[in-house]
C-alpha cells in the first residue's frame, strides 16, 4: 500500500519528499507510480500525471529543476516546460483546486507523516468524480 512504503523514517528527506509526491500523484490521477517514472513516452494522462508530480516536487518541496528532471528520469528543460504547462492549467478552476489539495497533503505528509490510517480518513482527495482520471471533494 502506499504509506508503508513511502512513510519511511530513515530515508532523506528530499527522496521521502519526491517519492510522497509521485505517490499522491499516482493517486489522484489514477495511475501508476511505475508509469509516472518511467523512461520512454506515454499516453497524455500519463504524461500530464508526471507534469503534475515534477510541478508538487519544484513548487511545493522547492527542488530546483534541474534536480527534479533528473529524479524523473528527464532533463532541465523538461521539467521547465512540465512546470509551465501545470501552471497554464491551474485557470481551471477543478484542476487548480486538485493541485491545492495536492499541494496541501504533501507539505502536510513531508512535515508530519500521517500513520496509514489517519492518511485513509484524510478526505483531501476523491477518486470519486472524474477529472481525466481524478477527482475532488
Amino acid at each position: 500500500m502506499l504509506v508503508p512504503a513511502v512513510l519511511k523514517k530513515k530515508e532523506n528527506d528530499q527522496k521521502r519528499g519526491i517519492r510522497l509526491a509521485m505517490h499522491l500523484t499516482a493517486i489522484a490521477f489514477s495511475v501508476s507510480v511505475e508509469e509516472l517514472r518511467a523512461a520512454t513516452r506515454r499516453k497524455a494522462p500519463v504524461a500530464l500525471a508526471r507534469q503534475a508530480a515534477m510541478y508538487l516536487v519544484h513548487v511545493t518541496l522547492g527542488m530546483n529543476l534541474t534536480h527534479v528532471g533528473r529524479e524523473f528520469g528527464r532533463d532541465r528543460s523538461t521539467a521547465s516546460h512540465a512546470c509551465q504547462h501545470i501552471e497554464e492549467m491551474r485557470d481551471d478552476p477543478q484542476f487548480d483546486r486538485l493541485l491545492e489539495c495536492l499541494e496541501h497533503t504533501l507539505k502536510t505528509l513531508a512535515t508530519q507523516p500521517l500513520s496509514y490510517s489517519q492518511l485513509r480518513s484524510a478526505h483531501h482527495l476523491s477518486m470519486s468524480a472524474p477529472l481525466g482520471g481524478t477527482g475532488i471533494v
